[in-house]
């Protein structure tokens, strides 16, 4: 009798054993998916962070820049035309999400989550103001660059204008011409 009992205690035995190595098994497999979405995440999260600190980067160049080209500067224009496109590049990364590209790394859609969507509408919103602000000295380059140089027509005539005041107010003081 204590055969047939014995018997039926190992086979119990043995299918609650090959149950808990599938439990494992399972389990395992579960943790490895876990941790291979986990790192794809945080791999997402740091492009669009990156992503976002690069929008930082090139707004404070784009307002140099936009500054340096309201001035007349010649090269200016160009790197104000490059970093808008560039910040366009990245805005609309964040806006639809990306695939890594040589210039930058994948970027998520970000503007699905719920709790960034309204961040992400106010970046694009005011960025969208800023483009066209940008556009619009790069297509008035022309008169930008005529009124420079006007200005510098102006100014290279200022010098000896004062230069003939001073020799006239000197003659004037020599003869002793009244002030009025």
């Amino acid at each position: 009798m204590s055969t047939p009992a014995g018997g039926i205690q190992q086979r119990e035995s043995q299918s609650l054993v090959m149950i808990l190595v599938i439990l494992l098994g399972f389990s395992l497999l579960i943790l490895f998916v876990n941790f291979f979405l986990a790192n794809r995440r945080n791999n997402e999260d740091r492009g669009a962070i990156a992503a976002a600190s690069e929008i930082q980067v090139k707004s404070q160049q784009l307002a140099t820049y936009a500054a340096e080209a309201a001035n007349g500067n010649n090269t200016a224009f160009e790197s104000l035309q490059n970093t808008s496109l560039e910040i366009d590049a990245r805005v609309a990364a964040l806006t639809n999400g990306n695939k890594p590209t040589d210039k930058f790394a994948e970027v998520p859609n970000i503007s699905q989550n719920e709790a960034i969507r309204p961040y992400v509408k106010n970046l694009t919103t005011y960025w969208e103001k800023v483009r066209t602000d940008a556009r619009e000295i790069v297509s008035r380059r022309s008169n930008i660059e005529s009124f420079t140089a006007t200005a510098d027509k102006f100014v290279q005539k200022i010098g000896p204008l004062s230069v003939r005041s001073d020799q006239l107010v000197k003659s004037l003081s020599e003869i002793n011409a009244p002030q009025a």
